[in-house]
């Protein structure tokens, strides 16, 4: 498991089960536990490799920023994944939600969608006519898994 520095504000099992309700979709069990015992925050300074779909080369994205749920940046500093969805709705594809920020502003995102449930993706935001979702991972396990330290932050 990745080390969050500054974790999110701590959140309950139940106020989980609203956001799946408002989302209209349940979470994968592995993020939940992830949301329960950090709920986003900032960690270190990790990287994940992946294929940059229009360079066809291997690519690293660097995440520190992790949304939380249930929250405003307004009322805690942090990011919330509901914002974040809301800030993204026309941009990001339908049935994904975004769970953290890569370093350079584009969302990690999770899909929801029936054919790819639990999936991982960057989405590259470079300009609406070049936007690519990277496949990062086929769960969140996978995706913990394939993170490297890169960098510590105090």
């Amino acid at each position: 498991m990745i080390e969050v520095i500054k974790p999110g504000p701590k959140i309950e099992l139940i106020a989980l089960r609203s956001l799946e309700a408002r989302l209209g979709e349940s979470l994968p069990s592995s993020y939940l536990s992830f949301l329960l015992a950090t709920n986003g925050g900032y960690s270190h300074e990790y990287s994940v490799p992946y294929i940059d779909l229009a360079l066809m080369s291997e690519q690293r994205a660097a995440i520190f920023h992790w949304l939380s749920a249930c929250v405003t940046k307004s009322e805690t500093g942090f990011l919330g994944i509901e914002e974040g969805h809301r800030h993204a709705r026309g941009l990001l594809p339908q049935g994904v939600i975004p769970i953290a920020v890569e370093d350079g502003g584009d969302p990690i995102v999770l899909s929801l969608r029936n054919g790819d449930y639990g999936s991982i993706y960057l989405f590259i935001t470079e300009s609406p006519a070049n936007q690519q979702m990277n496949k990062l991972a086929t769960s969140f396990e996978e995706f913990l898994g394939k993170l490297k330290l890169t960098r510590r932050r105090a």
